[in-house]
């Protein structure tokens, strides 16, 4: 008997599909990249902080925004669009910059961070090749961070541009005129089209910056950062050019020249017909960069194939761990470690935006600088053309022109800079005709002077100078020195001062060089904080007591004096805690940031500086409140409290002496540049310890004394 089968018949083997196999290629990739974003969560965090602290600034800004509508037809035609997009590619820009500078900083870790806490073997071991670990650390600056920095500029675009609608239509001449003059849309394109432009010019710059995080053992941001300070420096002094240094220059900014038709002195790109992408893609330096982006993502993965874990031994933490949670909690803390210096910067120009007004129209035909014309002049007809085309104009009283005497200073310094000392020396000339009551202007002439060996004309040029401002002192050192004539004595309370200032200058030096926590290291430590107490605080007596006043001195030796009280407290309180003399620094920091933005707001001449600095202390005043807050900090936290505000103290002094006094050094050192180097190692101190403590589990899992070291009550280890 024939009975129905119950089993269930197979059923038709389906046709191959290839599309799991693709997938299974790309998820590795896919989840590589999301590892790292989860582990790096600074990568959108910084640029997120740095937009919203400058948005929030245009916000404020927007209240002067009808005023500036209303001046706008008195620009020329070419000019309004300019003045009504400039806020949102301020924007924009720092929003991108910031993307550049935190994907710098993450190749710099990427590949050597895995490596020095060796949880390189824990990833190892899973079923994701080399190949596609170094192809997702290359993909957040290539890809992940210029998608993020377009994204989060739209998005603060649109909502200034809805912010400045809004105000527009209820209190000013309506939105008409803004929506008129503003290209939203070509500039949002230009903007990608700038993003992709940069991206892939700067490919072999993050390439070599993951292939010195796979080999360097130690410290990769100074093997990136020093050799090519070195080489420069070699070059200039050895043949007295500067090729090396323009590569460099031409590595980092030369895609804005070659991808948009920009006229010179006008960087305003706002529409399409200002793109040449046939001229960028055609130029050989972006293909042959390409080249040399794979050969170091290449070498990075041979690299990583093939390097062991860094082997290290601390007497803190005699023994290394493979656990990843230590590794992501030190990343986690890269956002408030390591952008204390972009959120700076971004305050600053959050200021600048609320009391200045970003975008705010210039005022008797500044975009008409009589340097413009000038530059262009000499670069087609000569000096002497030029020399007759200012006379003549000044006859006429410069109709149409804006005249400044630092404008034309500039560009005499300009031209002495490129060596064509005879047309310096004209342009300053004509500068102190037209202004002779500028002691400035004859100090300038005087230095010219003296680059061509004139020591005759530069005495009388001083000699004018010092006629006009006997307290300005690079035209009295100078005087001094070709004259003869030797200075008076120093007062007693201007020894202490220098005695103190070159003291906390070389003793910070050799503190950031000695064995942290060492016992000569505490010792150096110590006199530190007493040379820069003493520094600071006969800076602002003297300022504070100056017949003519100054502002900028007195500010500056308050801020230092608190940023170094307030490190050695940090330094002091190992367990934490607060007392009266944190709400004390609190009050005082608020009245240095105050004072320093209303010296901006009244003097021009030192708005950059005093901003700068405004923002600095109202970042330390913000701190300030977190720390009592949350009653004291320990640990990191501590030491990176106590690191900034010393290495900032430290910059502050630094630059007085250097760039301040520049006087002091013979004109031939002053040149060349050199006296900017201390600044900028300093700069590059602060960043290598903050990635130092940030990172390293010494650091962590110990309250082990900063670089800059003060007193201890108990003796610390090495």
């Amino acid at each position: 008997m024939n009975t129905q089968s119950s089993t269930v018949p197979a059923p038709p083997p389906a046709p191959p599909i290839l599309a799991p196999s693709l997938s299974a290629e790309v998820r590795p990739l896919y989840w590589s990249v999301r590892r790292e974003l989860w582990e790096n969560r600074s990568l959108y965090l910084a640029p997120m902080v740095v937009g919203g602290v400058v948005l929030f600034g245009l916000l404020l800004g927007t209240f002067r925004l009808p005023h500036r509508m209303r001046e706008l037809p008195s620009l020329p035609l070419e000019k309004q669009d300019a003045a009504v997009a400039m806020p949102f590619s301020v924007l924009a820009s720092l929003v991108i910059m910031t993307t550049i500078i935190v994907g710098a900083l993450y190749c710099l870790d990427a590949l050597h961070g895995e490596r020095r806490d060796r949880s390189i073997l824990f990833w190892k071991s899973l079923p994701v090749s080399d190949l596609t670990t170094v192809l997702s650390k290359a993909a957040v600056p290539l890809v992940v961070l210029p998608a993020l920095g377009f994204a989060l500029s739209l998005v603060a675009q649109v909502l200034l541009l809805q912010v400045s609608t809004i105000v527009l239509r209820a209190a000013g001449p309506g939105p008409a005129i803004l929506w008129n003059h503003l290209p939203f849309l070509q500039m949002t394109l230009v903007m990608l089209y700038g993003i992709v432009v940069h991206t892939l010019w700067h490919a072999p710059v993050y390439a070599w910056l993951l292939l010195l995080s796979a080999w360097a053992r130690r410290v990769p941001f100074l093997w990136a950062i020093l050799p090519p300070l070195l080489v420069c420096a070699l070059e200039a002094m050895a043949f007295r050019t500067h090729l090396f240094a323009s590569y460099l220059g031409y590595r980092f900014i030369g895609p804005m020249k070659l991808a948009f038709d920009v006229e010179p002195g006008h960087g305003d790109i706002l529409h399409l017909t200002q793109l040449t992408p046939g001229r960028y893609l055609g130029t050989p330096g972006l293909w042959i960069g390409l080249v040399f982006a794979v050969a170091f993502l290449a070498a990075a993965v041979h690299l990583r194939r093939n390097r062991e874990p860094i082997r290290r031994s601390h007497p803190m933490n005699p023994s290394s761990s493979t656990n990843t949670s230590s590794r992501t909690a030190s990343l986690r803390r890269l956002a408030p470690g390591a952008g204390v210096i972009a959120v700076a910067a971004a305050m600053g120009v959050a200021l600048i935006l609320i009391t200045r007004g970003i975008g705010q129209l210039p005022k008797g035909g500044r975009d008409n600088r009589l340097t413009d014309v000038l530059s262009k002049t000499i670069e087609r007809q000569g000096i002497d053309a030029t020399v007759a085309q200012y006379r003549s104009l000044r006859e006429k009283g410069f109709p149409g022109l804006y005249e400044s005497e630092s404008d034309t200073n500039a560009l005499g310094y300009a031209l002495l800079g490129k060596g064509a000392h005879a047309s310096a020396i004209q342009i300053l000339r004509l500068n102190a005709e037209t202004h002779p009551r500028s002691a400035n202007a004859h100090d300038s002439l005087g230095e010219a002077y003296l680059a061509v060996g004139n020591e005759a004309l530069a005495t009388e040029s001083y000699r004018k100078a010092v006629a006009l401002n006997p307290a300005m002192k690079s035209a009295v050192a100078e005087l001094a020195r070709l004259t003869g004539v030797k200075r008076p004595p120093y007062r007693p309370i201007v020894l202490v001062h220098i005695i103190g200032g070159l003291a906390g200058i070389l003793s910070g030096a050799v503190a950031l060089c000695l064995r942290k926590g060492s016992r000569w290291h505490t010792f150096v430590g110590r006199v530190f904080v007493v040379s820069m107490l003493t520094m600071s605080g006969t800076a602002a007596y003297r300022a504070y007591v100056a017949p003519n006043g100054q502002p900028v001195n007195f500010y500056m030796g308050l801020l230092t004096f608190y940023l170094v009280l307030t490190a050695w407290m940090a330094g002091r309180r190992r367990n934490g805690g607060t007392g009266p003399l944190e709400w004390v620094a609190l009050l005082f920091a608020v009245g240095v940031a105050g004072g320093l933005i209303r010296m901006g707001l009244s003097n021009s001449r030192f708005a950059g500086v005093t901003f700068f600095f405004a923002a600095v202390a109202s970042l330390a005043a913000v701190l300030d409140v977190r720390n009592l807050v949350r009653g004291g900090v320990t640990g990191t936290s501590r030491l990176v409290r106590h690191l900034w505000r010393m290495t900032a103290a430290l910059y502050i002094a630094v630059g007085s002496f250097f760039l301040g006094q520049a006087q002091l050094f013979p004109y031939a050192v002053r040149k060349t540049g050199l006296l900017f180097v201390p600044t900028v190692l300093v700069v590059l101190s602060l960043l290598f310890w903050l990635i130092r403590v940030l990172f390293a589990k010494p650091y962590k899992r110990s309250a082990a004394p900063s670089p800059l070291a003060v007193p201890q009550t108990t003796p610390q280890e090495g």
